[in-house]
């Protein structure tokens, strides 16, 4: 049986990349972004209060392993020295960003998010 039931996403106003303005993030209305390279940036401003949403950031932080791909290579003492690999990663970070091959910079409006 087929579902029925209508994607919420649809009945948000949908806003393309070309006609994207920052000024939307603090307008307090909810909006479905079409990024560049297929991608949909569902926004929903008022999805949790401000104490949740920095509870959660903490939470993410704390219990979420982000692993990245590394190379192994053992010693002649027996040891192992662990080399990430760099090659095709992109970070987006501010000024702080140790050890980036590449890096973008954030834009102004990051940290409203």
């Amino acid at each position: 049986k087929e579902r029925q039931a209508a994607d919420p996403a649809e009945r948000l106003q949908t806003v393309s990349w070309k006609d994207f303005d920052v000024a939307r993030f603090s307008d307090g209305n909810a909006y479905r972004f079409l990024l560049p390279f297929d991608t949909e940036l569902l926004w929903y401003p008022h999805w949790l209060s401000s104490k949740e949403a920095d509870e959660l950031e903490r939470e993410v932080h704390k219990h979420v392993n982000f692993i990245h791909p590394t190379y192994m290579f053992q010693e002649t003492d027996g040891n192992f020295t662990k080399t990430l690999i760099k090659r095709g990663q992109v970070r987006i970070c501010g000024d702080d960003c140790p050890g980036a091959v590449a890096a973008h910079p954030l834009e102004p409006w990051s940290d409203q998010l």
